[in-house]
């Protein structure tokens, strides 16, 4: 929907389109006159527009229309990405090569393994044709994982560090249920896991879930694994919540900003929605793993309950702290291919694009928080943003408004099918077309083997058409790897100013460092308050034992903050 006013000066532009439109209805205008009648039209980005006409005017056609545009797959239409076809001079679709972004982690290796056993999607249907698992692993035994595994989403690989060889393995939760199962091929292979990195005899286990919640999953058949069951392991439990709460959280937030602010309340109503709160946690997560990754030199594995989506925000954030070809254009393009569509995230389900049932329980806010850590990481990174959060913050809208992007018109790598606009090309996601008993269309999809190759210098100052341009760092810093964490959560998108982070005073608790190599005991997880002019500040620091107050008390008067690590990937 485009209208333009040229009778305001300056002239009066809105452009809504078709795929962020949430839900239209038919409203009584009073103050158009007896005769008025409206219509209202609910978008998922905060507006809500509203449109009055006379009765006589016999505007019916316009409500039906629009329902019918905005919502193609309930009215049994094809979504805009099968119709469309944007010319680009870029192949989008050699973007995201799976065999060239493993060989530039240095896999196949001694240790770990190419592996083709779920080409035809028969191990997980949810998982891409190429996986990454242990060299002494058998198909026999990958498979008999598989089955203890929820959809049968097995632990693969999904990083490795170029120099101590720790792992991030990403998978879902295991199927211990109330009864305690055990699975002795699953237990072996996490040992495996643990094995292939010879600097750790020590595997962590982070659970993204509250406890209690995992707790009452291993009551309906789900579960988590027992430290007894697999030794050498610790399990830690992230407490992020479900999607469920994410949505209400995203609700509460529209309702501080529309259809009026109060100013004398704005901080407080903030803080109600429990938003900045919940990317707090996110970030806090994605910490603590790179740490071990970097400082602890130990392998981590990743879940929550099916592993596609506070899996998928983790890993990703933690991938992009410890990786800087990550931190690329081209480099989040590939990011954005790999952990989000091939391991399939459910696009689809959580942005219901194309579909009216606006009250869908599965609808959640997923991937726009994780644009929101990524911003949050941009914005507050010591390293001078420059322009490039704008295209990293274009995804956000696109995820919502999109309907060109085909290969993130489904729920999982296998069945999107090359018609459009890949999701690498254009830096956006949108979700899926589904049948109506909403399993997405059987297409197969196997990335062809492209000529993408791993930028030198990523830092360097290049030509952006290249792909190679750092989206944290200016142009003028020298090349050089870094393990970027963040500083601050002291600013959000939601704000309609950007915090000045000069005025944060940390004189009188922190000593300023330019690099810091973090002991291996320390933990990144401890948050203080920020004494910015921000709506809700919060800091994520190192804390060091030696400033330890109590067990219960994650606030500490001293500690460094995190800033850059080095890192040496070529």
């Amino acid at each position: 929907m485009y209208f333009k006013n040229v009778e305001r000066d300056p002239h009066f532009v809105l452009d809504v389109p078709l795929g962020v439109i949430n839900r239209v209805e038919k409203i009584g205008v009073q103050s158009h006159g007896d005769n008025s009648c409206g219509i209202e039209i609910v978008c998922k980005d905060m507006r809500n527009l509203r449109f009055a006409y006379k009765q006589e005017e016999h505007r019916l056609e316009i409500f039906q229309n629009l329902i019918m545009r905005a919502f193609p797959l309930s009215h049994g239409l094809p979504l805009f990405a099968f119709s469309y076809k944007e010319k680009f001079p870029v192949n989008g679709w050699k973007v995201y090569d799976p065999m060239a972004e493993y060989k530039r982690q240095g896999l196949p290796n001694e240790s770990w393994k190419i592996s083709k056993i779920n080409s035809m999607y028969e191990l997980c249907d949810t998982y891409p044709a190429i996986l990454v698992v242990p060299t002494s692993v058998k198909d026999d035994d990958l498979s008999r994982v598989a089955a203890f595994r929820a959809k049968g989403r097995v632990p693969v690989l999904s990083w490795i560090h170029p120099e101590s060889q720790a792992t991030i393995t990403r998978c879902s939760q295991p199927l211990v249920g109330p009864n305690d199962k055990r699975c002795k091929e699953d237990e072996k292979y996490l040992q495996t896991i643990m094995d292939a990195n010879a600097q750790s005899h020590k595997l962590f286990i982070f659970d993204a879930r509250q406890n209690s919640v995992a707790d009452t999953n291993k009551a309906k058949g789900g579960g988590y694994e027992s430290e007894s069951a697999y030794p050498n392991v610790e399990l830690i439990f992230l407490e992020i919540p479900n999607i469920h709460v994410m949505r209400e959280s995203l609700r509460k937030l529209k309702e501080i900003v529309y259809p009026t602010i109060d100013e004398s309340r704005w901080l407080s109503n903030v803080e109600s929605t429990h938003w900045l709160e919940y990317i707090r946690m996110l970030l806090a997560g994605a910490v603590r793993i790179a740490d071990r990754i970097e400082s602890g030199k130990t392998s981590v594995v990743v879940h929550c309950s099916d592993g596609w989506d506070r899996t998928t925000q983790l890993t990703c954030l933690a991938m992009l702290m410890l990786d800087s070809h990550y931190r690329t254009i081209k480099g989040f393009q590939v990011l954005l291919e790999k952990e989000w569509m091939s391991f399939g995230h459910r696009f689809a389900m959580r942005v219901g694009h194309g579909d009216d049932d606006h009250a869908d329980a599965d609808r959640s806010p997923i991937f726009l928080q994780f644009i929101d850590c990524v911003w949050q990481m941009t914005k507050q990174s010591t390293m001078d943003p420059v322009s490039q959060p704008a295209a990293l913050t274009s995804t956000a809208p696109s995820a919502l408004t999109r309907q060109s992007v085909s290969d993130a018109t489904s729920d999982v790598a296998r069945s999107a099918p090359k018609l459009t606009t890949p999701l690498a090309q254009s830096l956006a996601s949108t979700p899926v077309k589904k049948s109506k008993k909403g399993k997405a269309e059987k297409t197969h999809k196997v990335a062809k083997k492209g000529s993408t190759k791993p930028p030198k210098a990523p830092h360097a100052s290049v030509d952006p058409s290249a792909g190679v341009t750092d989206i944290t760092r200016p142009s003028t810093v020298p090349t050089q790897r870094t393990l970027m964490l963040p500083i601050q959560l002291l600013d959000s998108p939601l704000r309609r100013e950007p915090a000045d982070l000069s005025d944060v005073d940390r004189s009188s608790d922190v000593e300023e460092v330019d690099t810091l190599s973090a002991p291996d005991h320390q933990e990144a997880i401890s948050s203080q308050p920020s004494r910015s002019s921000s709506p809700v500040g919060t800091e994520l620091w190192y804390r060091s034992p030696s400033h330890h107050r109590s067990s219960g008390d994650r606030r500490y008067s001293s500690g460094h903050p995190v800033h850059t690590l080095p890192h040496h990937r070529s």
